[in-house]
């Protein structure tokens, strides 16, 4: 239960434990929102960062918030992963096996 006096900052506190917890582990894939990896880029400093990037126009309006915002995300993780792998739809099976073609 949530008390009435939790804040975004204490979830913030708690997924950075997590993710703390996460990476100190071996041989660990983590898939992350945009939000979540920016907010705490530091702590992957020296793993392999993959971006799983779609089209834009292989994705729906209801998939875009905005135009600047999908602009902006793109930009910022193909300069900050160490390998963008391109997919051309939202198939988990399929960007799952790209992924595992990539780390073997």
């Amino acid at each position: 239960l949530l008390s009435k006096s939790f804040t975004m900052q204490d979830l913030e506190r708690q997924e950075e434990e997590v993710l703390k917890n996460c990476i100190q582990r071996k041989n660990i894939v983590l898939s992350l929102p945009y939000d979540l990896y920016r907010r705490n880029k530091i702590l992957f400093e020296g793993q392999a960062i993959y971006y799983l990037r779609l089209e834009r126009s292989n994705l729906t309006k209801k998939d875009i918030i905005s135009s600047v915002s999908f602009v902006t995300r793109d930009e910022y993780l193909k300069a900050n992963a160490t390998k963008t792998i391109f997919l051309d739809s939202l198939d988990e099976n399929i960007a799952v096996q790209k992924v595992r073609g990539e780390i073997k």
